[in-house]
């Protein structure tokens, strides 16, 4: 329905922990994992990958009321 929204635990790995706040999210229903991401104003400079009971997820999977997102920087290294 319009107008639903869902609570989403969120946490975080690496760089991105700076801006995320809290351990939840409310979002709208039928929001995917970029929404949630984008909602946090994570710089796009900053790449990210969303991780959901241990696997990673598409940036399009739409997420449920209840889901544990962790949301981890990617980096470069040698």
């Amino acid at each position: 329905m319009a107008g639903e929204s869902i609570r989403v635990r969120v946490s975080a790995k690496g760089p991105v922990r700076k801006y995320i706040i809290g351990d939840e999210a409310v979002i709208p229903c039928g929001s995917t994992a970029s929404m949630l991401v984008s909602s946090f104003r994570i710089p796009r400079e900053l790449p990210v990958i969303c991780m959901k009971e241990g696997r990673r997820i598409p940036p399009a999977t739409v997420l449920l009321d209840g889901d544990t997102i962790i949301i981890i920087a990617m980096m470069a290294g040698g």
